[in-house]
Parts: structure tokens; sequence; C-alpha cells
């Protein structure tokens, strides 16, 4: 049967709201892989989602709750600078990703809008030309 899969972890730090989030990775060779996101102390302050095998680790998106709202995290590759949250045809705002390659926007749509698949992240590079997407899960 073999070891359970070791966790990996994506990304760890402060969201830039004031929560600290640690994001966590185990992977599987044909089940589907854990994501777990921790954003405090206790067993009630940790999500999990389920992802095929074959998903990359990077652009990953996921919903947290953060200080005050809920907030939508987002995992980028190396040369995209900014992303942006489209909801039912528009651009509703837009985040600039940090350093570590992380970028965080509250979650201002409601939690069945992004439920139902209607929201998607657009990655963008440093010039603004969009250069991805990826779909927002719905809500921990």
């Amino acid at each position: 049967m073999g070891a359970p899969p070791a966790p990996v972890v994506l990304w760890g730090g402060d969201d830039g709201f004031g929560t600290q989030l640690l994001v966590l990775r185990a992977k599987t060779l044909h089940r589907p892989d854990l994501l777990v996101v921790v954003w405090g102390r206790g067993p009630e302050d940790a999500g999990e989602y389920l992802l095929a095998p074959d998903i990359p680790d990077y652009p990953m998106a996921f919903s947290y709750p953060g200080s005050g709202t809920s907030h939508i995290g987002v995992l980028v590759p190396v040369g995209v600078a900014r992303v942006g949250l489209y909801v039912r045809g528009a651009v509703r705002m837009t985040a600039e990703v940090g350093a570590t390659g992380f970028a965080s926007l509250p979650a201002e749509v409601s939690p069945t809008t992004l439920a139902d698949g209607y929201a998607t992240l657009l990655l963008y590079d440093r010039q603004g030309r969009e250069v991805g997407r990826t779909a927002v899960p719905p809500p921990v």
C-alpha cells in the first residue's frame, strides 16, 4: 500500500490583511491530493480541498476566512505581478502579487457566487497583459 504522502508547504506568511496562513499539499499518485489551508491555531482554523493529482501547485486559488471577512488567496508562478477577480463579465477588483508569489483579495462576492463557479482569477504580467486564469474554489 505504501507510506502516506508527506505534506509539502506551498506557502506561509501574512496575507496582507493581518491573517497568518500556512498552505500545505499532500500529493498522491492516483487519488485526489489534499490541500490544507491553516489560518489559526486550532483544528477549527483550517480548511481542506481535494485536488486532482495533475493540477499544478501554481497557479492555485483558495477561499479562507480572513480578518473581518472571507478572502481569496492566490499562489502564482514567477512572472505574475497582479491578479484580478473576474465575476459575471467584469473584473471586480485586483491585487498586487507580493515578492513571495502570494496575493489576497477580499471575497466581496457572495459565497454562493464563488461556489457556483462564476468567479475566475485573471493573472497579469508586469505590463498588464493577461497571462493565465485559475478557478476560485468555494469557501471553506
